[in-house]
Order: C-alpha cells, then structure tokens, then sequence
C-alpha cells in the first residue's frame, strides 16, 4: 500500500499502513476511465471539474469510513472490510457485496456504513445479531417490496445497472427508492439497519456479547409489517406501450360500484374472473371488452394469473346497469373503439361469470392487485 500524504487522508486511516479515501478514489476514477473512456467524471458527478469531484467523493465517505470503524483494504474501486465483506464504488453509487455477491445495491448518500456494519455483524454472529437489529427501538423498518417487471405500475425507477441482480428495493419514507437489494432477508435486515443508522449499530456492535461457541444462533426473524410499494403511471412502464395491444375479455374486482370512466393511471387486469375478484370474494366485478390490453404476463413472477394492463388513454362505455350474477354484482364495459373490440353480449360476458363460478377456486398469489377499493395497492 502506499502511504497518502496530505492531513485530510492521514486522519482518515484506521492503520497505520492501510489505505485512505484518496487512493480509493484512485481506484473509482482508474475503473471510470476505462469503461467510459474520454469522458470526465466530474460531468457524470454533476462538478464543475474533476477535483470538486473528489472533494464531493471524499465528503461522502469520510464519515462512513470512521463509522465503520475497523481496518479495511483495497481492490482497484472496492473497500474490503474483512469477513468477506467489500463495498465497491461507482461515480455516485455503491454496491455492498459479500464473498464477491452484491446484496444491496444503492447512491453513495445512503448510509452504506450501516449496511456494512449490519453485514459484518451477521456473519460473525448469525441470525441472533440480525434479529437483535429489527428488534431494535426506535427502528420501525423503512418500507420494502419486490420489483415485478410484469407489474404494470411497478416498473423500477432508477436504472437497473446500478441494482444488477438485486430485485427488493427499499424506499425513503417519502416512497422515493433508496436501494436495491438480492432477497427479502437482506431486505429486511438492511431497511432495519439502514433506519437505525451507523452510529447506533457501531454501539451495538461494540456491546454485542460473543455468544458461546458450543450454542447455536437462535433461529427465526421477527415477522415485520409489509408496505404496499407506491406505483407509477404509464411513465414508469414504459415498455407496455411498445408492446402489441390484445384483444378480449378482461376482469377487474371491487369493493364498490364501479364508473364508467377511463383509468387515471394503468389498471391490471385478468383474463381469469376468479383472478380478479379473488374467488368472488369483493362485492363487485368489472368485464372489459377491448383491444387495446397490453400483455404483461411474460414478464411476470405469477403467469397463472394471465395479467393484462389498461392504458390511461383507455376510453370505456357502459353496456347498461350492473348485474346481479351468483352474489357478485357485474359491470361490463366496452371499448369506444368498436371495430377493435370483441363481438360479445352482455349475456355472454354473465355466462362467463356463471361458468367461473363453477370452477375450482385458484390460489390468489397477488392480493388486492386486481381490486379497487380498500388499501388498492395501484390507488394514487
């Protein structure tokens, strides 16, 4: 390792031999060069030169750095941490990995030192560590869900290069992402330790007692709630549009009566009425014909539910009043553009119902996804 000179960096090593910032910053700037060759680092960092970029780099780990708190080494643009545990860093993000796996991915603004210090815990004491964390007071645990590509309305908003493999994102408390990450588990343990913050982890390290060799970790983690993720418009998902429109009948449930009216915001569907009213457990039921859906079932977690969505341009006209059929109340709806829709009647989209009624139920892998009404998780 070579030894910086220079008070900022001196003050920022943790041994006396290890690295600092600075030579980190080497490192980003060595990688950036060659994979974005002729261009400059300050303009992708939003600087006005090159050394305002690194002072703004330096800035965001300084703090970081003596939060964490132990001896680290350095690989080109990563940090190693010991036990495994490396963060490497982009222009203006991170990517905290262990054994060589990204867990969580995210912006340097994010308190990576806590998921560091969260990481290095766990390893050295297991699950009893990771549990100590979500049980901790005053954390609640930030809002997470899984990104569905089918998902019309859950389409991520930041570019996937940053994320790579990781699927969870974990949102601000203003429903903003904050970071990616592989699995629920990280998820979880990294929405906790990222509310908690690293001060406050770096003190529980330090008062953790070594458990003893011969018991094993206790097992199983504190059930945490579960927060709708907040969805986007046609903006967010913007390959549905690109796709090619089909035509057919197509279901959407509620929990009240519905309007004839277009959708604010993309709508999924189904081509199953047992899918969308949940086994015909919501009071009502909305049949679409049209042909203009668009497909989302390739790119879906949940193919069996044959999800479809509905563009906002959608423009739908009522086909008389709602009716009752087997305890469901039924509104069908058809697309103004009569030349593209399908030829049915009223009476065969009921017969449909009546049909599906006799079916086996099916299991309902996505709750709430296809009814309005009560906690709709596409409502806003």
């Amino acid at each position: 390792m070579t030894r910086a000179v220079g008070g900022e960096d001196r003050q920022m090593r943790i041994s006396p031999d290890g690295p600092t910032p600075t030579e980190l910053w080497d490192g980003v700037v060595a990688q950036f060069d060659r994979i974005n060759p002729g261009q400059s680092i300050a303009k992708v960092l939003h600087e006005r030169s090159v050394e305002d970029a690194r002072r703004a780099f330096l800035a965001r780990t300084r703090e970081s750095f003596l939060a964490v708190g132990r001896e680290w080494e350095l690989l080109g643009d990563t940090a190693v941490f010991g036990d495994e545990i490396g963060v490497r860093f982009g222009p203006g993000t991170v990517q905290v990995m262990r054994a060589g796996e990204v867990l969580v991915a995210g912006a340097q603004t994010s308190d990576w030192a806590a998921l560091v210090l969260a990481f290095l815990g766990e390893r050295r004491w297991g699950v009893a560590w990771a549990d100590a964390i979500r049980r901790r007071e005053p954390a609640l645990h930030l809002p997470i869900d899984h990104i569905d590509a089918s998902d019309a309305l859950g389409e991520p908003i930041q570019p996937l290069q940053i994320a790579g493999p990781c699927r969870w994102v974990i949102f601000r408390t203003d429903t903003t992402p904050l970071c990616w990450a592989i699995s629920q588990p990280v998820a979880e343990l990294a929405a906790s330790a990222l509310e908690l913050g690293a001060p406050a982890l770096r003190a529980m390290a330090g008062a953790w007692p070594e458990p003893p060799s011969e018991l094993s970790p206790p097992s199983g983690a504190v059930p945490l709630a579960r927060f709708p993720a907040p969805r986007v418009g046609i903006e967010g998902a913007w390959w549905l549009s690109q796709t090619t429109p089909f035509r057919g009948l197509f279901w959407r449930g509620g929990h009240s009566a519905p309007k004839a009216t277009t959708f604010p915001r993309l709508r999924a569907v189904s081509t199953d009425v047992r899918v969308a009213t949940e086994n015909f457990t919501v009071p009502f039921v909305s049949a679409f014909l049209t042909g203009a859906a668009r497909d989302a079932r390739y790119r879906s977690r949940f193919p069996e539910n044959q999800e479809f969505a509905l563009l906002p341009d959608a423009q739908f006209i009522a086909q008389g009043e709602p009716v009752d059929v087997g305890g469901i109340r039924v509104a069908v709806f058809a697309d103004t553009a009569e030349e593209t829709r399908p030829a049915m009647t009223v009476r065969e989209v009921l017969d449909e119902v009546r049909r599906a009624q006799s079916a086996p139920p099916i299991a309902v892998s996505k709750p709430r996804w296809f009814v309005d009404g009560r906690s709709d998780p596409q409502a806003g």
